[in-house]
């Protein structure tokens, strides 16, 4: 099936609540309030895994039987929900999906047990027995990922730890800060507002920059956001899409741009935004270098071979180490008899990445489903065309 676009300019874009903040808000709520929020059809189903694991643990805490936690795909639910079940009475196992179990996660096992916690691994997941834990302070590698310190840190006041200490090289240190400001709102407030997403709204950057539209608008979204993302709108403002506040909505417009600088991004705290903006520099006329990736294949794909392998058609890439890689645009010919395919590794992030071929190419890509873990919305804009 092609598919294609169905976007008007100057239209009001819906974006999914952030997820990240969604997420942390929930579990934060949980914790320190005694109270599971409420979730909505067009969040994330990233969200609506924690909401409705949240609602199991709460039901079953002190049970002696074993409660099977199943986080699907969710990584940010598996690296959290497992510091609430390890001070949370009961006996659980947490699960997931193959890749998920896969992923990397034993820093917070091994911070955890320092202080006596009960978990015990297994290839298909972890037995945890949830009991009192206390730690003054507690020691984590956040170098594969910032969620291993805000997994510790949503319970750090639960357990006594006044101190949570993590590498200074830790990634995606923005998140770490997140989770610091959710802590505190959620603490002094009884009701708190939850901002669209940046990393969403990353790719609808892209989509300006590369489409024939003006303007968009963009539901509930804000420059001054505690979301680390929000730099995206720095990174498109280089290349010529400028970004201004409206109420609670943000407008972007194309400015006058002579030619397109090349670029050279660190995406060592923004992790997310590297697909995006990975098509965007191939698609359009300008060189990029992308720093920071020696974590993308620790995501819900092996992102940074990923990026490599379908993208070396269309671009000359170069790995110059391990973290980075740059892109030129280069001249090739595609032939119109039939639709260029994007196999979409059963990740969302793909999904919206891939996407942007569709304003140059006729596409169709393996998979769209699996956009709903961020953006339910994605569909209302990108689908089938019927002409052909």
């Amino acid at each position: 099936m092609v598919r294609s676009f169905h976007v008007s300019n100057h239209e009001i874009i819906r974006l999914n609540r952030s997820k990240s903040l969604l997420i942390r808000y929930l579990i934060a709520d949980f914790l320190y309030n005694h109270h599971i929020g409420n979730v909505a059809d067009q969040d994330a189903e990233d969200a609506k895994i924690v909401h409705r694991c949240l609602q199991l643990i709460d039901t079953h805490t002190g049970g002696s039987d074993c409660t099977t936690i199943d986080v699907k795909d969710c990584g940010t639910a598996y690296r959290f929900l497992l510091s609430v079940l390890a001070i949370t009475p009961g006996n659980w196992f947490l699960t997931g999906t193959n890749r998920l179990i896969n992923r990397p996660i034993s820093p917070v096992i091994q911070a955890l047990k320092s202080i006596d916690a009960d978990i015990r691994e297994t290839d298909e997941g972890l037995y945890i027995v949830g009991k009192e834990l206390h730690a003054t302070e507690l020691t984590i590698d956040g170098r594969e990922s910032s969620q291993f310190a805000s997994s510790l840190l949503l319970i750090a006041d639960k357990i006594g730890a006044q101190h949570i200490h993590f590498p200074p090289e830790t990634s995606s240190f923005p998140y770490i800060t997140m989770t610091r400001r959710v802590l505190e709102i959620v603490k002094s407030h009884p009701t708190y507002e939850v901002e669209s997403d940046w990393s969403t709204a990353a790719f609808w950057y892209a989509f300006l920059l590369l489409s024939d539209l003006e303007e968009l608008t963009l539901e509930n979204l804000h420059l001054n956001s505690i979301q680390g993302d929000s730099i995206v709108a720095e990174w498109f403002s280089e290349m010529g899409i400028a970004s201004m506040q409206s109420g609670n909505d943000l407008r972007i417009t194309k400015k006058n741009r002579g030619e397109l600088p090349s670029l050279c991004l660190s995406f060592l705290d923004h992790p997310d935004l590297a697909p995006v903006v990975a098509v965007a520099a191939v698609l359009s006329p300008f060189s990029l270098t992308m720093n920071g990736l020696q974590n993308l294949n620790h995501k819900e794909s092996n992102r940074l071979n990923i990026l490599y392998k379908e993208l070396s058609p269309f671009a000359a890439l170069s790995m110059a180490t391990d973290s980075t890689l740059t892109i030129c645009k280069k001249d090739i010919y595609v032939e119109d008899t039939a639709p260029l395919f994007f196999q979409t590794y059963s990740d969302h992030r793909w999904v919206m990445a891939f996407s942007l071929f569709a304003l140059r190419y006729r596409i169709d890509l393996s998979d769209t489903a699996c956009v709903v873990k961020s953006y339910p919305q994605f569909k209302k804009y990108f689908r089938g065309n019927p002409q052909f």
